[in-house]
């Protein structure tokens, strides 16, 4: 094949985003955290489309009208027109911003001054998980492998631990009814939560519903 058949190849082969968009939801129950106690969860979904019908999906903490109009006003230009396969691109773009073109060009993200912070790279991050997937939607295979894969499967564990005192141990022991084998258990955090070492100390030599399952 000629150096032409293969720039047609290409050229026919290409695709760009057309489109990126967004869908919110906020709410939910408190809940704690080792940060202090969370009164309410957000998260943004993030939709990249591309002019062959391909739609991925990604996610992004924070406020949705401001991740909304981060994603809308600054993120969409520069996604638009690039083709999701070159996801580096794509994802120096955003975080370079205006200062792309000389960190692209120079293969060197800008210094650290100049970096993106805070909310915006909560955005940025939803972007990139959508163009991941329309990566991976593109050459038909499953997202985790495009990734880079080490095995088909991983072991899930339940989150948790936070209810307070004894409770704690009736909700590990929930999971473990579910059929979870493992569980993260969170023993310190701010808001007076803690659980003592002494208590830690006398679990641990009592069967652990979790134990008993592995």
């Amino acid at each position: 094949m000629g150096s032409t058949d293969q720039e047609r190849t290409t050229h026919e082969n290409r695709q760009s985003v057309c489109d990126s968009n967004v869908g919110t939801r906020s709410g939910g129950k408190a809940s704690p955290t080792y940060l202090g106690t969370k009164v309410k969860s957000d998260a943004t979904l993030i939709r990249v489309e591309t002019d062959n019908g391909l739609t991925g999906i990604g996610a992004a903490l924070g406020t949705p009208p401001i991740v909304a109009a981060i994603v809308e006003h600054e993120l969409a230009a520069e996604c638009v027109g690039e083709d999701p396969l070159f996801s580096e691109r794509i994802y120096e773009k955003m975080y370079n911003g205006s200062r792309s073109r000389p960190a692209l060009e120079r293969g060197i993200t800008q210094a650290d001054e100049s970096r993106r912070r805070g909310v915006i790279t909560e955005a940025i991050a939803g972007v990139d998980i959508a163009v991941w997937d329309v990566k991976a939607r593109a050459v038909g295979i499953p997202l985790y492998q495009a990734l880079g894969a080490a095995r088909s499967s991983v072991r899930g564990y339940a989150s948790g631990g936070w209810a307070p005192g004894e409770e704690a141990e009736a909700e590990l022991a929930g999971y473990a009814a579910k059929g979870f084998t493992a569980a993260k258990m969170r023993v310190v955090g701010r808001d007076g939560f803690s659980i003592g070492m002494e208590c830690l100390d006398e679990r641990n030599h009592q069967p652990g519903v979790l134990r008993s399952r592995a």
